[in-house]
Protein backbone atom coordinates (compact mmCIF):
# COMPACT_ATOMS: atom_id res chain seq x y z
CA UNK A 1 0.00 0.00 0.00
CA UNK A 2 1.61 3.44 -1.17
CA UNK A 3 1.94 5.80 1.79
CA UNK A 4 -0.35 8.77 1.74
CA UNK A 5 0.87 12.11 0.31
CA UNK A 6 2.78 14.72 2.31
CA UNK A 7 2.87 18.26 1.81
CA UNK A 8 6.28 19.11 0.94
CA UNK A 9 5.81 16.98 -2.03
CA UNK A 10 9.16 15.34 -2.11
CA UNK A 11 7.81 11.63 -2.30
CA UNK A 12 8.37 11.73 -6.49
CA UNK A 13 12.05 13.29 -6.13
CA UNK A 14 13.75 10.90 -3.21
CA UNK A 15 12.89 7.13 -3.92
CA UNK A 16 13.66 4.41 -2.08
CA UNK A 17 15.40 2.38 -5.05
CA UNK A 18 17.58 5.06 -5.45
CA UNK A 19 19.45 5.45 -2.13
CA UNK A 20 23.71 5.44 -2.50
CA UNK A 21 23.10 5.14 -5.82
CA UNK A 22 24.93 7.99 -6.83
CA UNK A 23 26.43 8.26 -10.67
CA UNK A 24 29.47 10.01 -9.32
CA UNK A 25 30.31 7.70 -6.45
CA UNK A 26 33.90 6.72 -6.85
CA UNK A 27 33.71 3.30 -6.28
CA UNK A 28 30.28 0.86 -7.45
CA UNK A 29 29.17 -1.62 -4.64
CA UNK A 30 29.77 -4.40 -7.57
CA UNK A 31 33.42 -3.92 -7.17
CA UNK A 32 35.63 -6.76 -5.47
CA UNK A 33 38.14 -5.89 -3.18
CA UNK A 34 41.42 -5.85 -6.25
CA UNK A 35 39.57 -3.36 -8.10
CA UNK A 36 38.98 -1.33 -5.21
CA UNK A 37 42.71 -1.74 -4.24
CA UNK A 38 43.71 -0.59 -7.81
CA UNK A 39 41.67 2.21 -8.55
CA UNK A 40 42.59 3.44 -4.65
CA UNK A 41 46.55 3.55 -5.97
CA UNK A 42 45.83 5.08 -9.13
CA UNK A 43 43.21 7.88 -8.54
CA UNK A 44 43.84 11.28 -8.27
CA UNK A 45 44.64 13.39 -5.48
CA UNK A 46 41.06 15.58 -4.37
CA UNK A 47 41.09 19.14 -4.78
CA UNK A 48 43.66 21.26 -6.89
CA UNK A 49 47.55 20.70 -6.74
CA UNK A 50 47.95 23.45 -4.39
CA UNK A 51 45.31 22.07 -2.11
CA UNK A 52 47.29 18.80 -1.97
CA UNK A 53 50.60 20.30 -1.41
CA UNK A 54 49.33 22.12 1.47
CA UNK A 55 47.56 19.45 3.29
CA UNK A 56 51.21 17.40 2.84
CA UNK A 57 53.18 20.50 3.89
CA UNK A 58 50.82 20.85 7.17
CA UNK A 59 50.76 16.69 8.07
CA UNK A 60 54.77 17.07 7.07
CA UNK A 61 54.72 19.90 9.47
CA UNK A 62 52.51 17.44 12.56
CA UNK A 63 55.28 14.65 12.05
CA UNK A 64 58.19 16.80 12.69
CA UNK A 65 56.64 18.52 16.04
CA UNK A 66 55.13 15.54 17.18
CA UNK A 67 56.96 13.52 20.32
CA UNK A 68 55.70 10.67 19.81
CA UNK A 69 57.53 7.75 20.56
CA UNK A 70 57.76 5.62 17.31
CA UNK A 71 60.20 4.14 16.11
CA UNK A 72 62.69 6.68 14.01
CA UNK A 73 63.26 4.24 11.40
CA UNK A 74 59.50 4.75 10.29
CA UNK A 75 59.45 8.77 10.72
CA UNK A 76 62.09 9.39 8.81
CA UNK A 77 60.66 7.14 6.15
CA UNK A 78 57.69 9.01 6.39
CA UNK A 79 59.43 11.94 6.57
CA UNK A 80 61.19 11.46 3.44
CA UNK A 81 58.34 9.99 1.31
CA UNK A 82 56.49 13.17 2.51
CA UNK A 83 59.51 15.49 0.90
CA UNK A 84 59.61 13.91 -2.09
CA UNK A 85 56.08 13.84 -2.63
CA UNK A 86 55.76 17.78 -1.88
CA UNK A 87 59.06 18.09 -4.54
CA UNK A 88 56.74 16.22 -7.01
CA UNK A 89 53.55 18.54 -6.38
CA UNK A 90 55.83 21.66 -6.69
CA UNK A 91 57.12 20.29 -9.97
CA UNK A 92 53.02 19.87 -10.91
CA UNK A 93 52.35 23.12 -10.08
CA UNK A 94 55.23 25.07 -11.73
CA UNK A 95 54.50 23.14 -15.08
CA UNK A 96 50.67 23.98 -15.09
CA UNK A 97 51.79 27.53 -14.14
CA UNK A 98 54.02 28.10 -16.87
CA UNK A 99 51.34 26.10 -19.39
CA UNK A 100 49.03 28.71 -18.50
CA UNK A 101 51.71 31.22 -19.19
CA UNK A 102 52.24 30.06 -22.39
CA UNK A 103 48.98 29.53 -23.22
CA UNK A 104 48.45 33.48 -22.57
CA UNK A 105 50.98 34.32 -24.73
CA UNK A 106 49.37 32.29 -27.75
CA UNK A 107 46.19 33.99 -27.17
CA UNK A 108 47.45 37.31 -27.43
CA UNK A 109 49.46 36.57 -30.16
CA UNK A 110 47.06 35.03 -32.48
Amino acid sequence: MPRPPSKHGLEKKYKPWRKGKSKTSKVSSMDTDETKSSSAKTAKPKGSLRHVLRGKQRLLAKLVNSNNEEDEESLKRRRMELETSIEELQNEIAQKEQQEKERQNAIKSH
